[in-house]
């Protein structure tokens, strides 16, 4: 009888499952075992100590809200890190006015930059502009799969290292280098066919 391997049980199943019913005790577990994991993820993406433990407080409220949408597709851990990665990228995004941002105008290449809103006396003609543009980059970037759009909320939005990115991913140097590439030709791509 040849039985096929499956694949490691998730350490946190019977945790979640018991949060999911109610259990704040469980998820107090989860919490006291993922606290400081999050806070070093959190650090490395926002380099301050203060707006890490906004986010790691934010990531696990966002999860404790949401927790019934987890499916386990993934690991728990996994899905905690996605939370907190996009918490602290929305805390950069209210740090920078006016720069990179999935919620506002602006480059996700280096041979981009005129995409950067530079004056702030735009015309009202080059303001619609860049309106449409923003709206545009915005669909094109929530339209790659998610392997290459965390790669580039990190490594363009974020604008870690690839180093930094590859620690978060848990990739390597060379993967997330391959990532950013097929990324940025696919958004290349994608917003050259909507100006034809």
């Amino acid at each position: 009888m040849v039985t096929t391997a499956r694949p490691p049980k998730d350490p946190d199943e019977s945790l979640v499952s018991d949060a999911i019913r109610g259990s704040s005790g469980a998820f107090g577990v989860l919490f006291e075992r993922y606290e400081q994991r999050i806070f070093r993820i959190a650090y490395r993406v926002l380099r301050n100590r203060e707006d890490a433990e906004d986010a790691v407080q934010q990531a696990f409220a966002q999860a404790f809200v949401h927790l019934h949408k987890f499916q386990g597709q993934s690991r728990f851990s996994t899905w905690l890190t996605r939370i907190a990665i996009n918490e602290a990228l929305i805390l950069i995004r209210k740090r920078r006015h006016g720069h990179t941002s999935i919620e506002r105008p602006g480059p996700v290449e280096a041979e981009n930059r005129e995409l950067e809103v530079a004056d702030s006396a735009a015309t009202p003609e080059q303001h619609c502009g860049q309106q449409q543009l923003h709206v545009f980059l915005v669909e094109a970037i929530r339209s790659l799969k998610p392997t290459l759009r965390s790669v580039v909320q990190l490594y363009e939005i974020g604008e870690l290292s690839t180093n930094e990115t590859g620690e978060i991913l848990g990739l390597r140097r060379c993967t997330v280098k391959a990532r950013v590439f097929r990324a940025r030709s696919e958004l290349r791509r994608k917003l050259a066919g909507v100006w034809r």
